[in-house]
């Protein structure tokens, strides 16, 4: 009896846990997803947040350091052909951070 209970408790935890792992990456998806769309809105402190908390959610790090990268270097070339826009860093900030991501 004891034997089974054990059994059944390993492989509820394991599915538990399972479960929780791809929750989390869905959710880091659907964040970067949402990142996407704000950035292709040319809303790019949305999109870096978005970006920054499907990092914190446990995404691919490699391809959200690229967006974040992207984020950022169109943000400081569109501050320097003159375009008003918003940006998620100041000037020096989003260099350092690029560099740093890359």
């Amino acid at each position: 009896m004891l034997r089974k209970t054990l059994i059944v408790l390993v492989f509820a935890g394991l599915f538990a846990s399972g479960t929780l792992y791809f929750g989390s990456q869905c959710a880091a998806g659907l964040l970067r997803q949402q990142g996407k769309r704000a950035f292709l809105r040319n809303n790019l402190v949305a999109s870096f947040q978005s970006y920054e908390r499907a990092r914190a959610a446990g995404g691919g790090p490699e391809r959200l350091a690229v967006d974040v990268v992207e984020v950022l270097l169109f943000g400081l070339d569109q501050a320097e052909a003159g375009i008003e826009i918003d940006l998620p860093l100041t000037g020096d900030g989003s260099l350092a951070l690029a560099h740093r991501l890359l």
